[in-house]
C-alpha cells in the first residue's frame, strides 16, 4: 500500500489550500498457465503447448522454466526447450509457447517410462511471483517396422528375400539381424548383418537361404523360419518377421536318341539332358545292360555333366561288346541309361534303348581283264567293305567240274572300313582245248570273313577258252622309208565258222596316223585274208633331222568272239626328207650377188 496526500490551493491566493489523504494498493501481476499435450508419448521427445493467460490490466513479461524429478535421484533427467523462454503477454491476452521435452543424454528406453515435470512462469519484474503447472511425458521404446518380401524366382539350392525396414523415428537406428528355423535345415546369410536405418526412411537388405542338408526323399519340404532384428543399442527392442522356403527335388529330364542304333561292333547314341531349374545342375550318368547275360560295355563322353539353368546338354555314348566279338546274325542288346542329380542321388531319371548288333557286310564283284588269250583268263576280284570296321577277307575260287586251275594274287585281304581292294584271279585250263569250238568254264569266287567264317559272299564268273584255230601275222614287222610305210596283216581262219576281223593300231608317242584297208575284214571259214595297214607321221621329219624309229602295236579282235584279242608288234623307221632349193632361195642368192656387184663397181670408180 502506498498512502498519499492531495493538496488543492487557490491560484490567486495560494495560502488558501485544502488537503485530502488517500492510499494506493499496488497488486501483484495476475496470470495463470495452461498446458496442452501435443505429443505426450514418444521415443525421443514430447511435444506440448504452454498457454500464458494475462489476467491483469497491464502488460508484463514472463520467464519460463521447466524441471523434473525435484528432490529425487532422477532430477535433471530431461531437458526442456521452449521456442521462447521469455514471453511478453499483453493485458487481458493469451500467448502460446511450444515446449519440447527430451532426455538429457538423448537416451532411449527399452520399455515405456513416465517422466513427470513442472513448468514455472515468473514475471521478469517481480521474480518472486510465480505460477506453476504440472505435466508428464511418457518415453516409449524406439519403433521400426520389419517385413520380408520374396526376391526373384526360388532356385533349387537357394531362395532369396528382401528384408525391408521402415524407421518412423526422427533419429537413426542401428539393428543387428539374424534368422533361423527350428529344425536347423537352412543356412541364412544376410548381405549385411548390421544395418543402419536412417531417420524417416525405408531401408532394404538381402537374405539368401540355402539348404544345409540334401533332400532326404523325393517329395518337397516346406521349412518355416523367422527373421529377427534387434536394436544394437537396446537388444531388448526387437522385431520379427516370419517366412518360409521350399526344399524341393531338382527338375530335369533325359532323352535317349539313336545316332547309329545298328552296327557291327558298336552302336552310337545321343543322350539329351535338360535342366528345368534356374540354377546349374550336376548330373551323374551310368548305363546298365538289361540282357539276361550282360555282354556290353558303355562308353560315355562324360560320366558327370553340369548343365546351366534352363539349358540342354548333349553327349555321345558308344555301346560295344566287352569281348569285341562279332555276330553272324542280328542280335539285340537292350540297355538303360540312368541319370541322378548330385544334390539328390535318390532322385533318378532313366531312358531305355536297344542296340542291334548286325553281322559284318561286304560285297564281292568279278571284273574281267581287258586282255584275254587262249592259255588263260584274267579277272579282277574286287571286294568292298561296307562295314564300319576293318575286315580280314579270305578268297578262294573253284568250279564244279574242276576243269580249271585258279591262282589268286592274294588269298587274304585286310580291307579298311568303307574301302575296296582287288586281287587278280588267273584261270588256266587243266588241258588245252582241241578242235575249233570254244568252251565256257563257269566258276565261283568265295569271299569269306576270316574271323567269322559263317559270313561269306560269292561272285559267279565264266571264261571262254578259245581253241588254237585263228592266226594273225604282220608282214613285214619293220620298214624303213620316207613319208609313209605300208604293211600287210595276214589273217588265217582255221575254224569252221566265218569270222570278222577288226583291227586298230597305236603307238606310245602318238606320233603316227594309221589307216586300215578295209576297215573291217570278213574271213570265211578255213580261208585267209590280207588287211593292209598304212602309217603316216603326224609331223614329218625335216631334211636335217636324223632317222627316227616308231614302234607301234596292232590290236586285232574278232567280232564273234569279244573275249579274243591278238596283239602284234611292228616298227617303222622314218627317214628325213631330201633337200631342195626353192625359188625363195634363188631370189635371195640373186639379190646378194647384185649387192656384191654394186659394191665392187663403187670401189673401182673411187
Amino acid at each position: 500500500a502506498y498512502p498519499f496526500t492531495l493538496t488543492a490551493s487557490l491560484l490567486d491566493n495560494p495560502a488558501v489550500a485544502q488537503q485530502a489523504n488517500g492510499t494506493w494498493v499496488q497488486l501483484a501481476p495476475h496470470f495463470h498457465l495452461e498446458l496442452t499435450a501435443g505429443r505426450p508419448e514418444g521415443s525421443t521427445f514430447g511435444l506440448y503447448t504452454v498457454q500464458l493467460h494475462n489476467d491483469s490490466r497491464t502488460e508484463f513479461s514472463l520467464k519460463l522454466a521447466g524441471s523434473d524429478g525435484v528432490g529425487s535421484d532422477e532430477a535433471g533427467s530431461c531437458r526442456f526447450a521452449f521456442d521462447s523462454d521469455e514471453v511478453t503477454v499483453p493485458a487481458g491476452k493469451t500467448q502460446a509457447v511450444q515446449l519440447i521435452v527430451r532426455r538429457a543424454g538423448d537416451d532411449l528406453v527399452p520399455a515405456g517410462r513416465d517422466f513427470p515435470f513442472t513448468i514455472t512462469a515468473r514475471p521478469t519484474l517481480v521474480p518472486q511471483v510465480s505460477q506453476q503447472i504440472a505435466g508428464q511425458w511418457r518415453q516409449l521404446p524406439p519403433r521400426f517396422d520389419l517385413s520380408l518380401l520374396p526376391h526373384g524366382t526360388p532356385g533349387l539350392r537357394q531362395t532369396q528375400y528382401r528384408v525391408r525396414f521402415t524407421n518412423p523415428e526422427p533419429v537413426d537406428l542401428t539393428v543387428t539381424l539374424q534368422a533361423g528355423d527350428p529344425a536347423g535345415a537352412g543356412q541364412y546369410q544376410f548381405s549385411a548383418t548390421q544395418l543402419r536405418l536412417p531417420a524417416g526412411q525405408t531401408t532394404e537388405t538381402q537374405l539368401t537361404v540355402q539348404a544345409r542338408r540334401p533332400l532326404p526323399g523325393t517329395q518337397a519340404i516346406t521349412h518355416h523360419f523367422a527373421v529377427r532384428a534387434r536394436l544394437a543399442a537396446l537388444p531388448a527392442v526387437a522385431r520379427e518377421a516370419p517366412g518360409q522356403w521350399e526344399q524341393r527335388p531338382p527338375s530335369f529330364s533325359i532323352r535317349l536318341r539313336a545316332d547309329a542304333e545298328r552296327g557291327v561292333n558298336r552302336g552310337l547314341y545321343v543322350i539329351e539332358l535338360r535342366n528345368g531349374e534356374n540354377d546349374p545342375l550336376t548330373i551323374d550318368l551310368v548305363a546298365r545292360d538289361e540282357s539276361p547275360v550282360p555282354a556290353c560295355t558303355f562308353r560315355l563322353a562324360a560320366s558327370q555333366v553340369t548343365i546351366a539353368g534352363g539349358q540342354m546338354r548333349k553327349l555321345q555314348m558308344k555301346v560295344s561288346r566287352h569281348d569285341g566279338t562279332l555276330t553272324a546274325a542280328t542280335r539285340i542288346h537292350p540297355f538303360t541309361v540312368i541319370a541322378r542329380a548330385s544334390d539328390a542321388p535318390q532322385l533318378l531319371r532313366q531312358a531305355t534303348e536297344q542296340w542291334a548288333q548286325t553281322p559284318p557286310t561286304f560285297d564281292v564283284r568279278l571284273v574281267a581283264a581287258p586282255q584275254l588269250d587262249r592259255q588263260q583268263g584274267v579277272f579282277q576280284v574286287e571286294v568292298t567293305n561296307t562295314s564300319s570296321i576293318e575286315l580280314p577277307i579270305g578268297l578262294t575260287a573253284h568250279d564244279t567240274t574242276r576243269a580249271c586251275r585258279y591262282e589268286l594274287s592274294a588269298t587274304q585281304l585286310l580291307i579298311p572300313a568303307g574301302e575296296s581292294q582287288r586281287a587278280t584271279l588267273t584261270v588256266r585250263p587243266q588241258q588245252m582245248l582241241l578242235g575249233t569250238q570254244g568252251q565256257t568254264h563257269r566258276f565261283t569266287v568265295d569271299a569269306r570273313l576270316t574271323i567269322l567264317p559263317e559270313v561269306s559272299q560269292q561272285a559267279q564268273g565264266s571264261w571262254l577258252q578259245i581253241p588254237s584255230a585263228f592266226n594273225l601275222r604282220l608282214a613285214p614287222n619293220t620298214r624303213r622309208s620316207r613319208g609313209s610305210a605300208r604293211y600287210q596283216l595276214l589273217a588265217q581262219n582255221e575254224s569252221d565258222v566265218p569270222l570278222t576281223l577288226q583291227a586298230r593300231a597305236t603307238d606310245p608317242a602318238g606320233a603316227l596316223r594309221f589307216e586300215f584297208s578295209p576297215p573291217e575284214l570278213f574271213i570265211p571259214a578255213g580261208q585267209s585274208r590280207l588287211l593292209r595297214l598304212k602309217t603316216r607321221p603326224v609331223q614329218p621329219l625335216a631334211h636335217n633331222d636324223p632317222p627316227h624309229k616308231h614302234p607301234f602295236q596292232v590290236q586285232a579282235g574278232v567280232t564273234e568272239i569279244p573275249q579274243f584279242t591278238e596283239h602284234l608288234a611292228g616298227e617303222w623307221e622314218e627317214l628325213p626328207r631330201r633337200r631342195f632349193l626353192n625359188c625363195g632361195c634363188l631370189v635371195a642368192l640373186f639379190i646378194l650377188l647384185l649387192i656384191i656387184a654394186i659394191f665392187v663397181v663403187i670401189v673401182l670408180q673411187s
